[in-house]
């Protein structure tokens, strides 16, 4: 049976740059046909348009092992009776997992109810592949989650490509692009890099704490050995996730609650205007695996460098070399950065931001979002 209505889900306890392209692609939905959004997290209620009908779930993905964990009878059932109050019969089911392994809740009472299952998915690696704890076994259960999917978007050539291992070539797989908008204004040189001065060189890290995945263990190590030769710094690390506790022990054990801050998540319009308002002079990002990350847009989109570890989603911006870093090497962190007023050039900045911000506006992205769900909505399961 044919559909022209979405129900969107969202267990993440945490926000990042997942949960808000899915409230973008939510309230654009929402322009033409009916939706509702099942959320956890409260930034959702800004995010989310108000043609979106929001509703909040009782319970959020238990992390670690969420494969293992988000299983019982109990939850199955809450989020049973929710789906039959909440959301149209035989309604077409978009869940919004940072990985495989999430909104299996969703899935499963999905699947009872007789719902079109769509997932949207950024990143498309094995538990194996990022060097997560138990990763073979966990891999072994969630070939059984790529089956219960009827069609799925990704934001990549290089994430379908992965994606294609696991799922029949039949199964529908639709690109959407994250989407970033070229400023009008020229590119100002920051202040920070106007000259030889001995300005604090403010530097931020924004996203979910997950050392795994965002690399945010080797700062306190970054910093400590900056902090030792000297240099003039600040360090704002923004976000929240598993690992939050782990990081301040970190700080506190190295002493430097003087250098480091953590701030929780923020609003995303927040963030945005603490961007623009240049808050900050370096985005920092030592993350060993991402998708498309939103973030790395959103700083070169108000004018704020950045610098990146070279792992291998970074392969595609051929970004120049005062802009990465040697994955998981301190000491080569800590040159770039130390190095990074002298080496920042105005003319390579430009050229990248023109590469990366090609054909991906958000007038560009919307217009994908309908082709998109216009199709879902044509075909049945």
């Amino acid at each position: 049976m044919l559909s022209k209505n979405f129900t969107f889900y969202s267990d993440a306890p945490e926000w990042g740059g997942q949960e808000i392209l899915a409230a973008k692609i939510a309230s654009a939905v929402a322009s033409k046909y009916p939706v509702t959004f099942f959320y956890y997290n409260n930034n959702f209620e800004s995010a989310l348009d108000a043609n979106v009908n929001a509703v909040k779930l009782p319970f959020c993905t238990k992390l670690p092992f969420p494969i293992f964990r988000d299983h019982s009878l109990k939850r199955q059932k809450m989020l049973t009776e929710l789906f039959q109050e909440k959301a149209a019969a035989n309604t077409n089911l978009v869940i919004c997992p940072g990985n495989i392994e999430r909104s299996t809740t969703a899935i499963f009472c999905g699947k009872k109810l007789g719902y079109k299952i769509i997932s949207y998915i950024p990143m498309v690696y094995t538990q194996k592949e990022t060097g997560a704890p138990l990763g073979r076994i966990r891999d072994f259960f969630a070939k059984s989650i790529y089956r219960n999917i009827h069609e799925w978007i990704v934001i990549s050539e290089t994430q379908r490509k992965l994606l294609n291992r696991f799922v029949d070539p039949k199964v529908p797989v639709h690109i959407l692009p994250n989407p970033i908008d070229m400023p009008n204004e020229q590119v100002p040189l920051p202040k920070v890099f106007s000259e030889a001065s001995n300005k604090t060189l403010r530097i931020a890290t924004i996203g979910r704490l997950y050392f795994k995945q965002k690399g945010q263990d080797l700062i306190p190590q970054i910093a400590k050995k900056l902090s030792n030769a000297k240099f003039d710094f600040e360090f704002s690390i923004v976000g929240d996730g598993p690992d939050k506790k782990k990081l301040e022990a970190l700080i506190q054990k190295n002493n430097l609650q003087g250098r480091l801050q953590i701030h929780s998540s923020i609003p995303h319009k927040d963030l945005l205007n603490r961007l623009k308002e240049k808050n900050w002079d370096m985005l920092f990002m030592p993350s060993r695996f991402e998708g498309d990350p939103i973030i790395m847009y959103e700083a070169i989109q108000n004018n704020i460098p950045v610098l990146v570890a070279s792992a291998k989603y970074t392969d595609d911006y051929n970004m120049p070399s005062w802009m990465k870093f040697k994955e998981n090497d301190i000491e080569d962190a800590c040159n770039k950065i130390q190095d990074f007023s002298k080496s920042f050039n105005v003319s390579e900045f430009q050229d990248l931001k023109e590469k990366l911000f090609n054909h991906r506006s958000t007038d560009c992205f919307q217009k994908k979002i309908f082709e998109i769900f216009s199709v879902i909505s044509e075909c049945s399961k």
